[in-house]
């Protein structure tokens, strides 16, 4: 056949590797045809001058050849990008990639994947808060040891890194990137907010738990001598203060009063099966009249209309701990100032314990019932008068247990971004309202749906707190995480609703402004 005896002069390879493709392309068009034929003839014209450039190549890898291209550059026929990036594209997304945070604590190491443009440069993506971003490499990062690699930005180094455009996808990756750099700000600023106004020193927090340890103390002396026969368990300090989740100052303590009620002279009757309908507060009726009068049980003194009255329960505390105690002479043995505070919701003592540190300590009645229902003397914050027999629940122990259990279990931020929320709502007048247990519910209604509360999520997870905040404000209703059928914004008017509301929707939108708001503000009130 052809071919097989052709001439051999010129040829650099001895190794029969050029006889055996010349055999193949004289005989291709009787196996394969013409087309065949020619589709064989371009395959292999592109291995040959792939082998020829491999055989060729320089010693160095950055050395350059005629053609002005380094020779780990890849050859330009192997097909061009359909993106061609112009001089304006490349010093646009730089400038606006340089305004991204770059230092460590604010990134975790990404993860890099290497590709090829048909300039032939070795690049790779980085896919930055859900953007994908285009990265050329310096020379001084060879193909050979990058070209499909898989890396983190610890393996490479920082000079050897030229950031260089986004990759968009129109108008829309525009915005997808704008909402990327907003949320970097946001979780830069979060975590400055945090550390700068809401953590407390923990010299700050000792100091004032022992303020607050010294006034239970005389307390519990006082009624002891007092009133012998009142029967009254041990009393506790509680509160966020003891709880690690209170914020901006250590300035509020509760001081609970556990009273002890015999069991056959009382019952508790929850508030939806009464014709007031109030889930979330109960009646404590006496029972067994007719066979134990009145005078029977100590707290008979405090029964209105057959029901044990915390306001007059708390009348009762407030004529012995307001009225009998010598503030003034135990402050000066403590080197405190001591004073009740008038007018309050419940009963409240002013502990100035430094020059510029006072301390608030609730003091409140409180009730267990057998079945573990915890109630306070905390009267209806709008229908005190009209509901002066209610107890009101106490949530806030399983609440907070439930949301420390559920950031243990996955390393969560779900506390953090309850005390930034706290802070907040304390430095900012217009949202004074919120209570913590209102915060605390809606972030556990939101670890329903959400289940990424990892350190580095806090910016979104803060944002869709808000966000959840203003739909449950529309909505006129934000259940209780663990006894749905309460509501927590009962206690708020509709005017108060709508200020809460119109705050934090524009907070949405600059949730920046929010923080500097309350970073700047020198009024603070008790969350």
């Amino acid at each position: 056949m052809a071919g097989l005896n052709g001439d051999r002069k010129g040829k650099k390879d001895d190794n029969g590797m050029g006889t055996a493709w010349d055999f193949l392309l004289s005989n291709a068009k009787l196996v394969l045809g013409v087309g065949g034929a020619a589709m064989l003839g371009i395959a292999t014209l592109a291995v040959k001058r792939m082998y020829d450039r491999a055989i060729s190549a320089p010693a160095s890898p950055t050395k350059m050849d005629p053609s002005g291209r380094r020779s780990w550059e890849e050859p330009s026929w192997v097909g061009s990008s359909p993106r061609v990036l112009s001089r304006d594209m490349k010093a646009t997304m730089s400038r606006s990639l340089q305004t991204l945070p770059t230092s460590s604590n604010s990134f975790e190491p990404a993860c890099f994947v290497f590709t090829w443009t048909s300039h032939g440069l070795p690049t790779y993506w980085i896919d930055l808060c859900d953007r994908a971003v285009l990265v050329f490499l310096t020379p001084c990062v060879p193909s050979t040891s990058c070209a499909g690699a898989l890396l983190t930005s610890d393996c490479i180094p920082s000079d050897c890194i030229r950031r260089v455009v986004g990759r968009g996808r129109g108008a829309s990756g525009e915005a997808d990137f704008h909402r990327a750099r907003m949320r970097l700000s946001l979780q830069e600023k979060l975590w400055q907010f945090y550390r700068e106004r809401v953590s407390i020193p923990a010299e700050e927090q000792a100091t004032a738990r022992r303020a607050a340890l010294d006034i239970c103390a005389e307390l519990r002396i006082f009624l002891h001598a007092k009133l012998p026969d009142m029967p009254l368990r041990e009393m506790y300090l509680s509160g966020s203060l003891y709880d690690d989740l209170q914020v901006v100052t250590a300035d509020h303590a509760q001081l609970m009063v556990p009273l002890t009620l015999e069991k056959n002279l009382w019952s508790s009757i929850p508030g939806e099966d009464t014709i007031m309908s109030l889930p979330g507060f109960w009646l404590i009726r006496r029972e067994n009249v007719e066979y134990f009068p009145r005078g029977s049980s100590y707290w008979d003194r405090c029964v209105v209309g057959g029901y044990l009255s915390p306001k007059s329960v708390l009348e009762l505390f407030e004529k012995l701990v307001a009225g009998s105690i010598n503030w003034p002479a135990i402050g000066s043995v403590l080197d405190y100032v001591i004073r009740p505070v008038v007018p309050s919701e419940t009963l409240t003592l002013e502990v100035q314990y430094e020059t510029n540190r006072r301390l608030y300590v609730d003091f409140l009645p409180l009730l267990v019932m057998d079945d573990g229902v915890s109630l306070i003397a905390k009267p209806h914050r709008l229908a005190a008068e009209r509901h002066q027999n209610l107890w009101r629940q106490s949530f806030r122990v399983a609440e907070t247990t439930r949301l420390r259990a559920l950031d243990q279990e996955d390393d969560g931020c779900r506390c953090t971004c309850l005390k930034v929320a706290k802070a907040v709502c304390k430095l900012n007048p217009a949202l004074a309202r919120l209570t913590s247990s209102q915060l605390t519910n809606a972030i556990l209604l939101l670890s329903e749906r959400e289940g990424d509360w990892t350190q580095e999520a806090l910016a979104d997870r803060f944002l869709q707190l808000l966000r959840s905040l203003v739909g449950h404000l529309e909505d006129g209703r934000l259940p209780c995480a663990l006894v749905p059928r309460v509501d927590l914004l009962c206690e708020l008017t509709p005017a108060e609703v709508d200020e809460l509301g119109y705050t934090l929707y524009c907070a949405l939108s600059h949730p920046e402004g929010l923080l500097a708001q309350a970073g700047s503000s020198d009024q603070a009130s008790t969350v």
